[in-house]
């Protein structure tokens, strides 16, 4: 009973990540989320699709090295999209907040400097 609850506590993390996202204007919602995986890429606006997979993998690159979270990536019909499994039964909503800020404060500044 304990370990179902630990893993029902994931996948509601997962749809309020998802929940986030799709509040977000520069956030898009790459897959549904349907258990505890969250498939979805930074995109500011109206920008091609080798131009948002770069920006997404350079952010993903940078994520990773702050130390906030260790996501990975994959591809969702050709498109570069982060994928955030949430599997540690340690995971609160506040980390959730976390990281959907931090991608959006990474992308915000990537789409200003152009470093990408």
């Amino acid at each position: 009973e304990r370990l179902a609850h630990l893993v029902e506590q994931n996948i509601a993390q997962a749809r309020y990540c998802g929940q986030l996202i799709e509040a977000a204007p520069d956030l898009e919602l790459m897959a549904p989320v349907t258990l505890n995986i969250v498939c979805f890429r930074y995109n500011p606006g109206s920008w091609d699709e080798a131009t948002l997979d770069r920006l997404n993998n350079e952010l993903l690159l940078r994520l990773q090295e702050s130390g906030t979270a260790v996501m990975t990536a994959t591809r969702i019909s050709g498109r570069f999209v982060l994928r955030a499994s949430i599997t540690n039964h340690r995971t609160r909503y506040d980390d959730i907040d976390l990281v959907v800020d931090a991608v959006q404060q990474i992308g915000k500044t990537l789409t200003e400097t152009g470093d990408y």
